[in-house]
């Protein structure tokens, strides 16, 4: 029975892939470059420019109908041509506790674009509890803001390359989808910060008492506007010598504020995000470092 076992997860594994190169899509290599491919964009990426613009509202549109990261990836993959490339840093014991203890996970990804020489840069979030209901005390179905602007960002370190352009989605919870008032996808118009070291957005938050869900009136469950969200940034190698590779590092940043405090400005440098501050106090952060994956000029 074991050995059944064994055979049948190779052969899984064997029809995975020979679905990938059939659709001229070879799955990403973690620990190497990624290379073109005879990938045609289809189904889903039809008729679609490839930006993060795109990339940032379709996986946002995804994961708000409960695909995984894992499903994301493969659809990406298989219908934009677009294929995850890096693999996760092992962190120590403490950093690794830090995390599990915070309201907010964040993620990083870094992608290639099998049809063209170029990468997307890409962050997500996701509050883990609902600790923000503590900062709201609006009556029923009001919408209030949360103290000032929150802020997040995505930084590529380890290598001079371009910051071609940008897009970041956010949106409520979603086992409220179906209740009055509960918060929908929303897109930043605008960055806070982009340059070729990274990119950084500046919202408002907001939470509201939602409807019941199948009567009329009111309900002690509070959406708010930014439970989870993502930022991406495509990333053109023009800093990287021809026929070579740079190994870079993804990193994410995520701020929260509340009662006076607010964010008035994110930077991003070759080492560091940075914060700008009014009446700060009352606010959490936290930072990661991301994906390790290799960026190349061919």
């Amino acid at each position: 029975m074991e050995n059944w076992k064994r055979v049948k997860a190779a052969l899984t594994v064997g029809i995975i892939a020979l679905g990938f190169q059939a659709m001229g899509v070879e799955p990403a290599n973690a620990d190497g470059p990624a290379r073109k491919s005879s990938c045609v964009p289809h189904g889903s990426a039809t008729g679609k420019s490839i930006n993060s613009k795109t990339l940032a509202e379709f996986t946002s549109s995804l994961e708000s109908n409960g695909r995984s990261q894992a499903e994301i990836d493969t659809v990406l993959a298989r219908e934009w041509c677009v294929v995850k490339v890096g693999i996760e840093p092992r962190k120590p014991a403490s950093a690794a506790r830090l995390a599990e203890s915070a309201d907010v996970e964040i993620g990083t990804n870094l992608y290639y674009n099998t049809r063209e020489t170029m990468y997307y840069a890409a962050m997500t979030w996701q509050w883990k509890n609902q600790n923000y209901k503590d900062d709201y005390d609006g009556a029923c179905f009001e919408d209030q803001e949360i103290g000032g602007n929150d802020a997040w960002g995505v930084r590529v370190a380890g290598a001079t390359v371009y910051n071609f352009d940008h897009g970041a989605w956010y949106q409520g919870r979603h086992e409220l989808a179906t209740r009055k008032n509960h918060y929908d996808q929303s897109t930043v118009a605008h960055s806070a910060v982009a340059n070729d070291y990274g990119t950084g957005w500046m919202e408002q938050d907001h939470a509201i008492k939602v409807g019941a869900p199948h009567f009329p009136g009111c309900t002690e469950d509070v959406d708010f506007n930014m439970d989870h969200g993502n930022g991406w940034m495509t990333v053109y190698p023009y800093g990287i010598p021809s026929h070579s590779c740079v190994r870079v590092q993804i990193y994410a940043k995520y701020v929260h504020t509340w009662d006076e405090t607010e964010v008035n400005s994110i930077g991003v440098g070759v080492d560091s995000f940075s914060i700008g501050w009014t009446k700060e106090g009352k606010d959490f952060q936290i930072e990661e470092p991301g994906v390790i994956g290799e960026i190349c000029n061919y």
